[in-house]
């Protein structure tokens, strides 16, 4: 019953307690393995990690012949990037259970951190071989087979899947996105037709979709799908921005300010990817909502890894800066991104903007005219 309540309250969200009752469940049956993986479940979810080792080993000890805890090792090394110790549980799994794909697929991916590509793809192979709709394997096979640029092999290893299993959605999703990344859009879509058939509420597949139809200035499509999306899923990040997007493009301006104020909500005090931010600030500020938009460029939850998108993200903040009329703010974002981006083309425009809002008049026309002198729109405005 304590290790009823243990896990019930671990699903809940309730970690502390959770460990607290499992410990106690454990106490009382120190032999019972299962409730030790359960613990270290929730030690694991408290990010007490090598309490959580400890938990899995006495499981091993106290009854050999289970693999969950060697799959939890396993999992756990992987992710520490202790690949020895991670292929010495895989090993375990599959001496215990060799017809289960789940350890040949483990083993493969601790000999692909440890550089063995051939030996990892054996690995993947096999479990394979051992389960055709096992997509985990399969799709470690398929990333293999991108980084070799062998693109026909990677669908095919997906499609495999789908043949072994007719209604495996995720190998479905995969494929499509696989499809849709190397501009496949007839097979992409197909794919994601057949997932909306065979699950009316599958929301990624509405998105994949309603963006397919987008590159296709299909709005009547798309904007089916995007509102399939946002009935399943109200409150949802992404959802909200694609609605908004929608909105833009098809000229319904309080509507896409709406989902933008619903947006902004839904991710205050929220980390964020960047390339997420940008997309999402760019919305917000095209329907004026201007500080929400800088509070969640505030948020950005690292630094870029990708180089345009770190500019992009510098350029978007002086866009925010200057429609905010913040003279210093906006000065600040034009010398970082001048610094990050020294031959970017709109570096005069902004300067001249700069100049602008901090009242230096005379020198913002004289890089307008030399701007529009070049030909320069926006400078010809002014």
């Amino acid at each position: 019953l304590l290790a009823m309540l243990g896990t019930a309250q671990l699903r809940q969200g309730d970690v502390s307690e959770a460990t607290a009752t499992l410990e106690r469940a454990v106490a009382l049956a120190p032999d019972a393995a299962a409730f030790r993986n359960q613990l270290a479940l929730s030690l694991l979810s408290s990010g007490d990690e090598e309490r959580a080792v400890v938990e899995l080993e006495s499981a091993i000890s106290v009854d050999g012949s289970q693999f969950q805890s060697d799959y939890l090792l396993a999992m756990l090394s992987l992710k520490k990037r202790e690949f020895a110790a991670a292929l010495g549980a895989a090993e375990r799994m599959i001496d215990k259970s060799p017809d289960l794909p789940v350890g040949f697929n483990l083993k493969g991916a601790a000999l692909l951190g440890q550089g063995d590509e051939a030996g990892a793809r054996a690995a993947f192979e096999e479990a394979n071989r051992i389960a055709p709709d096992f997509l985990p394997s399969a799709q470690n096979l398929a990333r293999l087979d991108q980084v070799d640029g062998e693109l026909v092999a990677a669908r095919a290893r997906y499609q495999g899947v789908i043949e072994a299993s007719e209604d495996n959605l995720p190998a479905r999703l995969a494929l499509a996105d696989l499809a849709a990344s190397e501009g496949l859009t007839a097979l992409a879509r197909e794919q994601l037709e057949a997932v909306v058939l065979l699950d009316p509420d599958a929301i990624q597949a509405h998105m994949g979709l309603a963006r397919l139809a987008l590159q296709d200035d299909s709005l009547s499509v798309a904007r089916r799908h995007a509102e399939n999306a946002l009935r399943i899923a109200p409150e949802r990040a992404d959802v909200l921005l694609l609605n908004g997007q929608l909105a833009m493009r098809s000229g319904e301006r309080d509507s896409a300010r709406s989902h933008g104020l619903r947006l902004a909500r839904t991710l205050r005090d929220s980390n964020l990817d960047p390339s997420f931010a940008l997309a999402a600030c760019r919305l917000l500020r095209e329907v004026g909502l201007t500080e929400p938009a800088r509070d969640m460029l505030a948020q950005v939850d690292a630094e870029p890894s990708d180089p345009d998108v770190a500019r992009a993200l510098l350029e978007e903040r002086l866009r925010l800066e200057l429609s905010a009329r913040s003279a210093p703010g906006a000065r600040q974002s034009l010398e970082q991104l001048r610094a990050a981006a020294p031959d970017a083309d709109a570096l005069a425009y902004y300067d001249a903007e700069v100049l602008l809002l901090e009242d230096r008049k005379a020198e913002a026309m004289r890089v307008y005219a030399a701007l529009a002198g070049e030909g320069d729109r926006l400078s010809l405005i002014h």
